[in-house]
């Protein structure tokens, strides 16, 4: 029987039809008759024209409804052109479209936009949009879609706005995407132009898309979203079956074939021309009934067609006897939410060929060329899309005949799909390609051989893909593949992967809503290339995390080859990661030091939040080498940090922190984590509870020092030593109103039991010569940091100490100019006299201060003002003269109290006067329409000058702290930093201070950047402290040399007296791989005399833990 659809016509061999292909070739011969006549004639058929009328589209019979919201294009680079009174626009890179509520991502996109006008006056724009790798964007309203290709189309009155990096007016045609699209655009056309009739079951599978898209639009006041399922452009083929030579084959785009039963007269009555249909009646649901067998549902029986006219293809035959051999016969369909296949719904064919056995004992029909099976669950909406060359689907046995069962088949009378050569599947979330699959319905299973199935993280942008040997699907969310590989790469060998014996895949939803994927592998190996490295074990979590955070292999000249590894540790352990938990397991070789291994873990739950770090070397016979010191050996030494930071918010407003700090020798952390001693918090056990109400606060506090060293390099150089407090007791209150905001108050009050707590090392522990002690410390390098404090007679046991300080502050304004008179005072009772360190009787200081701080502001615009020169659009100068004056006293002076906390102890007294100047030019840039303001210069300076009571410090950098005078070092000294940007891709900063009391610079540098273009940008610096002895340049370089390479240079040379060869360089070369990144990296550092080779692999979107150590090795941090 033949069947036209309006787009072409399906061919059914079936095993009791004998076909008359002579009628398929007088209509041929008709069909084309008539179009060399329109062709003559001039005369067009709708759905055949190029492009739609102007303003015929709202009046199409299923032309989208008339919305009223806004669309948002943007794109790093548009190119826009005219095609008549019809707008085209090219989106590419990073495109993202919005309208109204809905949102879509892209890789690229090509956009039809045609204006009509209303009977209202008002303005349509008809928006067609083609979307290349289609992607949700998460929070745009219910409907999402992903797809390779997407069609959306919208009808709107509202604003149509784009953002872009580069506008160009180019005609896009050419582009192979273009021509995709108009085709694409051509075929809704001719879809939405269709009569509206009654029935739908000679609906195309265009128009059919159209129709559910405009009532989901009716609903939901949304674009419509039509799945592309013309992505390949129909080529020439053979009008001549494959099967069968002789008779004529018609390769239609859209389901239309109705079968006949078996036991039926056949019709064979052929439509006259192509657009004439054969009525159809409307199928019926067929309930399922029993069939006459004995066997178990569990005992399926082999079934072989009685009765075949016609040849079988030869490559589908074993096939066909395999797959029904192992197809059961059961009556009925087991309504399970997670079947593979929807049980209920409509399954829509699409084939060159069909041949059809509706036998007595199992029916079944193979397609054969560009074969399309569509699953459509119950709601209208595709659930499961299978394409393959060549297929074979397997029918429930009816007792009573089919009835145009391929014109919409019932998805309950489908029992199995069988698909060969370039298989497809896909359901929006994940996609499965393989040489073959069976799907078995009743027993809600599949198998797919030589499988790759594919997932994409949208919010990494890290695309996941599993190879395996044979992947079964147990359920619509669970899969098992066999002889599996995980890796990022789309290529068939890939760079890196995860290698394992069985890898089981669950499908999640994230707390977003979004598809995710866990796994489970076992006998677990870790391959380059097609090298496995090492194997064996068990492994889980994420699929869109795999467990490898980075590697890197280096060689340096002072420890010889080391390999370093980061791994996702709950992926080791197989363990599903907890919300909000991440961490790390680091296993290393490092050269000379052994095997290391490290612990990262922080967490931030809704009450809780944290950090914790280890690292430990197992057996160390390696040597530190700092910065110029003495080699300090270790033999087999266990060596190791920990530290461990907690933080509980609790109920009516109590939050507990809990820390830990530990190290096992003094050289540990600067040798191999420098920037734990450099830059963090000092280390301490500590205990602190804190209760917060508006501006009052109370404090309960208490540290104790596990380790006989001081472990923080700022604190041992200036304090030496660490304090502990067991424990100290507080309350606060900061800027309480008072007097109707008249004044505000500041006030703190703490008790504290404490004691100094000196190291029990020495400098040269450390790896100081004596000359470098004595410069840093004042001590030499045999002497303990513990027997040097002694030495100044300073308490060693617990002191009791109770301080209380309190501030009123009194704003005004007087005229233009802020004013904020201040007075402080402050009383500080010990229970120790310090008679041996500072030879008085006295316990109590009284400490207190009055001051004023006055602040205003001038500003003037130059307008009609305009420089190349300087890159100057206009000028506003804003002027910020400030002055600060203090007096303060003491009862007992600073240089006679014991350090231990500098913020009570280390108060300076006398008068100090700050004049302050803030200098501030701003113009605009950009351009008409685009301007903005920029802040060109800034000049910002300080005088300041102290009576002589307070001394100064030469060792210590000029610095005034206004909001605590106090704690400002004393003397005469002027600062000023200024910063330039001389023009968007150039600018400069500079600052220095002179010290009147040494008459002359203790401190200055000066910088600039300059980005030359995009891809290449350089910086120099230079600076200079004297109290230090040190003047450092530094240069280098960013470039990024093609779309696959970035290279990184910087050159640091130190200038200072007895810094000859004090020197480092450090290049990195990326490495951009498929889903990965490969650095190259060499360091030279004279300070340390090393030189370092090493290279790093990081997965592309997934990087290690957020409080990860740095890697080993000065090329490495």
């Amino acid at each position: 029987m033949l069947r036209d659809d309006g787009q072409g016509m399906n061919r059914i061999r079936m095993s009791q039809i004998k076909n008359k292909s002579y009628f398929r070739v007088v209509s041929d011969a008709a069909l084309m008759l008539l179009v060399v006549v329109l062709a003559v004639t001039g005369i067009t058929l709708t759905g055949l024209q190029a492009q739609p009328d102007v303003n015929s589209i709202s009046d199409l019979p299923l032309a989208d409804p008339t919305i009223d919201s806004d669309a948002q294009f943007h794109a790093m680079r548009t190119s826009v052109w005219y095609d008549g009174v019809v707008q085209y626009m090219f989106l590419k890179r990073d495109v993202t479209i919005a309208v109204g509520t809905y949102g879509f991502r892209a890789d690229t996109a090509v956009i039809r936009i045609q204006r009509q006008a209303t009977s209202t006056g008002q303005e349509v724009r008809h928006m067609w949009m083609y979307l290349d790798n289609a992607q949700a964007m998460p929070g745009r309203g219910p409907t999402s879609a992903t797809a390779p290709r997407l069609l959306v189309t919208v009808s709107t009155t509202g604003k149509v706005d784009l953002t872009t990096d580069l506008m160009e007016k180019v005609d896009r045609s050419g582009e192979d995407l273009t021509a995709d699209a108009k085709r694409r655009f051509i075929s809704h056309f001719a879809a939405i132009s269709r009569p509206v009739v009654d029935t739908t079951i000679n609906e195309s599978a265009d128009a059919k898309a159209a129709r559910m898209a405009r009532e989901n639009v009716v609903t939901n006041g949304g674009p419509t979203i039509v799945m592309d399922k013309q992505v390949d452009t129909a080529l020439p083929q053979s009008p001549f079956s494959a099967v069968d030579p002789k008779a004529s084959v018609t390769r239609p785009q859209l389901p239309g074939v109705s079968a006949m039963p078996s036991t039926s007269t056949v019709d064979t009555t052929t439509a006259k021309t192509p657009s004439e249909s054969v009525a159809v009646e409307p199928v019926k649901p067929v309930a399922p009934v029993s069939t006459q067998t004995s066997a178990k549902p569990d005992e399926p029986q082999p079934v072989v067609p009685t009765q075949t006219t016609g040849p079988m293809p030869v490559d589908l035959t074993a096939a066909v006897t395999t797959a029904v051999e192992s197809t059961p016969v059961v009556n009925t369909v087991a309504q399970n939410t997670s079947s593979i296949l929807p049980p209920a719904g409509t399954v829509s064919l699409t084939f060159d060929e069909m041949i059809v056995d509706l036998g007595q004992e199992q029916p079944y029909a193979v397609l054969m060329g560009k074969v399309g099976v569509m699953y459509v669950d119950e709601k209208g909406q595709l659930a499961m899309s299978l394409r393959a060359d060549q297929a074979v689907i397997f029918l429930r046995k009816q007792d009573k005949e089919y009835q145009q069962v391929f014109s919409k088949l019932d998805a309950a009378d489908v029992v199995g799909v069988y698909l060969e050569d370039n298989v497809q599947v896909t359901n929006g979330d994940y996609n499965v390609r393989a040489p073959r699959a069976y799907y078995d319905t009743t027993k809600n299973k599949t198998v797919v051989l030589d499988a790759v199935m594919y997932t994409w993280n949208v919010r990494k942008k890290v695309p996941l893909y599993v190879r395996a040997e044979k992947i079964m699907q147990m359920s619509q969310t669970q899969w098992q593949a066999s002889n599996a590989k995980l890796t990022t790469s789309e290529f068939a060998e890939p760079h890196f992967a995860i290698a394992a014996r069985t890898i089981t895949l669950t499908q999640i939803q994230d707390k977003n809503g979004e598809s995710d994927y866990r796994y489970s592998a076992n006998d677990v190996g870790l391959t380059w290339g097609s090298a496995k490295l090492f194997g064996g074990g068990h492994m889980g979590g994420r699929l869109q995390e795999i467990p490898l955070r980075s590697v890197a292999m280096s060689y340096s000249g002072n420890n010889g080859p080391t390999v370093q590894s980061t791994w996702d540790t709950f992926m080791l352990l197989g363990r599903d990661r907890p919300e909000g938990v991440q961490s790390t397991t680091s296993i290393d070789y490092l050269g000379r030091h052994g095997v290391g291994l490290g612990l990262d873990l922080d967490y931030d739950k809704p009450n809780m939040e944290g950090l914790h770090k280890g690292y430990a070397l197992l057996h160390d016979d390696g040597e530190d080498e700092i910065g110029g010191r003495d080699e300090i050996g270790h033999d087999g030494d266990f060596r190791g940090f920990y530290r461990g930071q907690h933080r509980s918010f609790l109920e009516n407003g109590w939050e507990l922190s809990l820390e830990m700090g530990y190290a096992s020798d003094e050289t540990f952390l600067e040798e191999l984590f420098v920037q734990e001693v450099e830059n963090e918090k000092p280390y301490e056990t500590s205990l602190y509870l804190l209760k917060q109400q508006d501006q009052t606060s109370m404090s309960f506090y208490a540290n104790y020092e596990l380790n006989e060293f001081t472990m923080n390099s700022a604190q041992l150089q200036y304090q030496g030593y660490t304090v502990e407090k067991l424990p100290e007791v507080g309350f606060h209150s900061v800027g309480e109103s008072l007097f109707d905001n008249h004044m505000t108050y500041y006030g703190q009050t703490t008790a504290s039991y404490m004691r100094v707590q000196p190291g029990e090392d020495t400098p040269a522990d450390r790896g100081f010569t004596n000359a470098q002690s004595l410069l840093l410390f004042g001590q030499a390098n045999t002497v303990s940091f513990e027997n040097a404090y002694n030495a100044t007679n300073a308490p060693e046991g617990f002191v009791m100490r109770l301080d209380s300080r309190h501030e009123i502050q009194a704003p005004m304004k007087l005229g233009s100019v802020d004013l904020v008179p201040y007075a402080v005072g402050r009383a500080t009772v010990y229970d120790d006299d310090f008679n041996a360190y500072n030879g008085n009787d006295e316990n109590v200081r009284l400490w207190g201060s009055a001051g004023l701080r006055a602040h205003t502001q001038f500003n003037k615009t130059i307008s009609n003002l305009d420089s190349r020169l300087f890159d100057l659009h206009n000028i506003r100068h804003i002027i910020e003269p400030s002055v600060d004056v203090s007096f303060s006293g003491t009862s007992i002076e600073a240089t006679d109290l014991p350090i231990f906390d500098y913020d009570v102890e280390g108060l300076r007294d006398g008068t100090t006067v700050s004049v302050g100047l803030r200098n501030t030019f701003q113009t605009q840039r950009g351009g008409p329409g685009r301007w903005r303001s920029v802040d060109w210069l800034i000049v910002d300076s300080h005088y300041v000058v102290s009576s002589d009571d307070a001394e100064p410090n030469p060792n210590v950098l000029a610095h005034y702290f206004g909001y605590r005078p106090e704690y400002t070092r004393g003397g005469e000294y002027f600062h000023t930093s200024v910063a330039w940007m001389i023009s968007d891709s150039l600018a400069s900063m500079s600052e220095f201070t002179y010290d009147f009391d040494q008459d002359k610079l203790t401190q200055w540098r000066t910088g600039l950047t300059l980005e030359h273009s995009p891809v290449l940008a350089t910086f120099v610096d230079y600076q200079e402290i004297d109290t230090l002895d040190t003047r450092l340049l530094t240069y280098g370089f960013s470039y990024r040399i093609t779309s696959k390479y970035f290279m990184t240079f910087a050159h640091r040379m130190d200038f200072s007296s007895g810094g000859d060869d004090q020197r480092s360089i450090d290049v990195t070369l990326v490495r951009e791989l498929p889903r990965w990144h490969l650095i190259g990296l060499y360091s030279l550092d004279e300070t340390d005399g090393d030189q370092t080779f090493g290279i790093m692999l990081m997965p592309l979107g997934l990087g290690g833990s957020k409080y990860g150590r740095p890697l080993y090795g000065a090329a490495l941090r």
